[in-house]
């Protein structure tokens, strides 16, 4: 019954846009791009050593066992449970 008397769609086409003006995903809005090879590899090498110096200051020191093993307890989802090692008192 329903291919015979079809019911029709109130539905608002629009079609296809256009994207909006935007910079690409992945750049700095402020920040200006290199011009040539030299200054890349200097603004990498300083993106390098900034992740480096992160990784240092957010690392946290392992436990040591009474075997002289070293260890972290983490939870489930990777982050490290508070607290001090058994050793601790």
């Amino acid at each position: 019954a329903v291919a015979n008397n079809p019911v029709p769609s109130q539905a608002l086409v629009k079609g296809n846009a256009p994207p909006p003006k935007s910079a690409p995903p992945g750049s700095a809005s402020g920040e200006r791009k290199c011009r040539n090879v030299e200054e890349c590899q200097e603004q990498a090498e300083r993106a390098a050593q900034l992740r480096a110096e992160e990784e240092a200051a957010n690392a946290v020191p392992a436990s040591v066992a009474p075997g002289g093993s070293r260890y972290k307890d983490m939870t489930s989802d990777g982050t490290q449970v508070g607290g001090e090692g058994p050793g601790s008192g």
